[in-house]
């Protein structure tokens, strides 16, 4: 019988590619690595939170777009993801960040309730 596959917690540190190619990561682990205190609230700004963070990713970080897309003014985006920053301790202006944003909000999207589709740029 062959050993179970090792399952591990992503640390904060880690590259989060690095540990899913290595197969040695956990979806959910991930999630709440990159997400911080936004992976598990369900309050409407965290909500909010994230779905402007993937309607940003979505537009490919261009705010006007996405400010455009979820009908508000670029200060309030801009402010927005500030917020987002502060409690991820990600940056929209580090490439390798936002590429764990955008993955980290995928696994969610792809995972959560059926009934909740995943957030696409209108076009």
């Amino acid at each position: 019988e062959a050993p179970a596959p090792r399952v591990r917690w992503v640390d904060r540190e880690e590259p989060v590619f690095e540990a899913v190619l290595a197969g040695s990561a956990d979806l959910a682990g991930i999630v709440a690595a990159v997400l911080g205190p936004l992976a598990t609230a369900v309050d409407a700004e965290a909500q909010e939170l994230r779905r402007t963070a993937r309607v940003l990713l979505a537009h490919h970080g261009q705010r006007q777009p996405a400010a455009a897309e979820l009908r508000i003014h670029r200060n309030t985006l801009r402010d927005r993801l500030a917020r987002i920053e502060q409690l991820t301790g990600r940056s929209f202006g580090d490439a390798d960040d936002r590429s764990e944003l955008w993955f980290a909000l995928r696994i969610e999207a792809l995972t959560r309730e059926p009934s909740l589709p995943p957030i696409e740029p209108t076009e």
